[in-house]
C-alpha cells in the first residue's frame, strides 16, 4: 500500500528493447527490472533492496502487458529476430535470458508467452567439461 506522503520506490531498469512487428503496426518494448521495491523485510544492504526487482521481464505489445517472474536474477536478455539484416523489419520470435543459474528462452509468437522447454536440466556453473587438451602435432603423436 502506498501513502500518499510516501513516494514509490522503483528498482532500476537495467535494459530495454524496441522491436517492431512485421504482420501488425503493434510493437514489442521488453525490460528488466523497474518494479517496485519491497519494503516487508528490513535492508541489511543496498543490494537486498534492489534484488526484489531484477527478478523481473516485463514484455509489453500494444496494449497489453505481461509481467515474467524468474526464479533467478536476470543477468541480461537478447530478442531473437529471423532475420540478422538491420534493414528488415525485426518480427521478434523469442527472448533468450540469462539468469544468475538459468538460461530460459521465450516464445512471443504464442499466446501468454510459454518458455521453450529444455530437454536437459542446465547449470551455468557445472560444466560437462571436465578435460581439454590443446594437441599441435597430431600427426606425430598419433
Amino acid at each position: 500500500r502506498i501513502c500518499k506522503e510516501e513516494s514509490p520506490k522503483f528498482g532500476p531498469v537495467t535494459k530495454v528493447v524496441w522491436s517492431a512487428v512485421k504482420s501488425s503496426g503493434d510493437s514489442f518494448i521488453i525490460f528488466s527490472g523497474g518494479m517496485p521495491l519491497q519494503n516487508d523485510y528490513p535492508q541489511t544492504s543496498i543490494n537486498t533492496s534492489l534484488k526484489s526487482s531484477s527478478y523481473f521481464l516485463t514484455i509489453l505489445r500494444g496494449q497489453a502487458i505481461n509481467v515474467l517472474h524468474m526464479d533467478n536474477a536476470i543477468v541480461d536478455f537478447q530478442v531473437i529476430t529471423p532475420s540478422p539484416h538491420i534493414a528488415d523489419t525485426p518480427d521478434p520470435s523469442a527472448v533468450v535470458v540469462l539468469l544468475e543459474n538459468d538460461l530460459v528462452v521465450i516464445d512471443l509468437k504464442s499466446d501468454n508467452y510459454p518458455l521453450f522447454e529444455s530437454l536437459h536440466t542446465l547449470d551455468l556453473h557445472e560444466s560437462p567439461i571436465t578435460f581439454c587438451d590443446y594437441i599441435t602435432e597430431p600427426n606425430t603423436i598419433f
